[in-house]
C-alpha cells in the first residue's frame, strides 16, 4: 500500500448529526498521477481530539487501511483537530512522527483578515454592518424609494451579514455597504424622525459620521486583496507553483505599502518600529487619501490624525497574521 495523506473536516448535518469526513490523496499507479479521493463519512458523537482520533483509528481499521501510513494531514486549522497542545494532530504524531500537518490556506486567510487583525479596527464597523443587515433582514420597503431616488431608478443589492465560517464574507459586508452608505444615512435619518428605537438613531449617527466611512473605505481595498488570493486557493485545479508566487506577491505587495524599500522581505522583523514608513508616507489608497482631504477641507473636526494611526497599526496586524498563517512563506 503506498503512503497517503488524509484531509479531514468536521461537520453537523441538518438534523444536528456530528460527522468527521474524511478524503484521501495518494500516488495512483494505474493512472501515474496523484489522485484525490472521498473516503468516508464518520459519524461521531464527541468532538474532543481524544474521541476524532479513536474514530478515525477504528474507520481505518474496518477497511483494513494502515493509518501508520499516512504521512501528512490537512486540516480547517480548528483547534480540536490541528493545535498545538494535544490536538487530533499531536495525538497521531505520537503515533507517526513523520506526520505533516497542512492548513488550509484558504481558512488561514479569512482569520488573518477577519479576528485577531480586524480588532485595531473600532467597534462602530461591525456594529454598523452587523445592525444595517438586522434592520433591513426584518424589511423596509421605505428604503427601496429612497435608493432608487437617489441612485437614478436601480434597485439595490442586499447587506451581507458578517460570518464567522463564512470565508472573507466581511470583504462582501464592507464592499455592499461602502456602496450604499449615502442611501443609509438618508434612510436611517427619515427612520430616527418616526421610530424611538435606540439602534435606528444609533445608526444615523455612525453613518453621519464621516470617519466611520473613512474606516470603510480603508478597509475595502484590503479586504479586496485578501478575496482575490483567497478565489485563486479556491480553483478546482490551481497552478501550485504560481499560487506560492502569488502568496508571496500578495504579502510583499501589504509590506511595501507600510515599510521602507529595504525592509520589504518575507523575513523581516515586523516588531522593529523603525522599518515602517513615516505616516504620510504609507499608502493607505487613494480612494481613502482622497475622501480624507475633502473632509479635513469641509469638516474641521475630522482632522484623521487618530484614524491614520489606527489604520496604520491595523495593516502591519493584517501583514503579522497572514505571515504566521502562512508558514509556507518561510520555506
Amino acid at each position: 500500500m503506498s503512503p497517503f495523506s488524509v484531509i479531514i473536516d468536521e461537520s453537523t448535518d441538518i438534523v444536528c448529526e456530528k460527522h468527521l469526513c474524511v478524503c484521501v490523496r495518494y500516488y495512483n499507479a494505474r493512472c501515474n498521477r496523484i489522485s484525490s479521493q472521498f473516503l468516508g463519512l464518520i459519524s461521531v458523537t464527541s468532538t474532543t481530539s481524544e474521541a476524532l482520533y479513536q474514530h478515525l483509528k477504528d474507520y481505518f481499521s474496518s477497511i483494513g487501511v494502515d493509518l501508520r501510513q499516512c504521512f501528512a494531514i490537512g486540516t480547517d486549522g480548528a483547534s480540536n483537530l490541528c493545535g498545538a497542545h494535544h490536538s487530533l494532530y499531536t495525538l497521531m504524531k505520537k503515533d507517526i512522527p513523520h506526520l505533516i500537518l497542512i492548513k488550509c490556506t484558504c481558512h488561514s486567510l479569512h482569520l488573518a483578515c477577519s479576528s485577531h487583525a480586524s480588532d485595531e479596527l473600532p467597534s462602530n464597523i461591525d456594529f454598523m454592518i452587523r445592525e444595517s443587515y438586522s434592520w433591513f433582514h426584518r424589511s423596509s420597503p421605505s428604503y427601496l424609494e429612497i435608493y432608487r431616488l437617489i441612485n437614478d431608478g436601480k434597485d439595490p443589492l442586499q447587506l451581507i451579514p458578517l460570518s464567522g465560517t463564512r470565508w472573507l464574507a466581511r470583504s462582501s459586508s464592507v464592499k455592499r455597504l461602502l456602496d450604499q452608505c449615502d442611501s443609509l444615512k438618508t434612510h436611517f435619518e427619515m427612520a430616527s424622525s418616526s421610530c424611538d428605537r435606540c439602534v435606528v438613531r444609533q445608526l444615523f449617527s455612525m453613518y453621519s459620521d464621516p470617519t466611520n466611512k473613512l474606516y470603510f473605505t480603508f478597509l475595502k481595498p484590503v479586504l479586496d486583496d485578501f478575496e482575490k488570493i483567497n478565489l485563486l486557493y479556491q480553483k478546482y485545479e490551481p497552478d501550485q507553483c504560481g499560487l506560492h508566487t502569488e502568496l508571496e506577491n500578495f504579502t510583499l505587495g501589504m509590506h511595501g505599502r507600510i515599510s521602507h524599500p529595504e525592509h520589504v522581505r518575507l523575513d523581516a522583523n515586523l516588531n522593529i518600529s523603525s522599518i515602517y514608513l513615516p505616516l504620510e508616507k504609507v499608502d493607505f489608497c487613494y480612494e481613502f487619501t482622497e475622501f480624507l482631504t475633502i473632509n479635513r477641507q469641509n469638516n474641521a473636526a475630522v482632522t484623521g490624525e487618530n484614524l491614520l494611526n489606527k489604520c496604520s497599526t491595523e495593516m502591519p496586524q493584517f501583514l503579522s497574521e497572514s505571515l504566521q498563517r502562512a508558514p509556507c512563506l518561510h520555506s
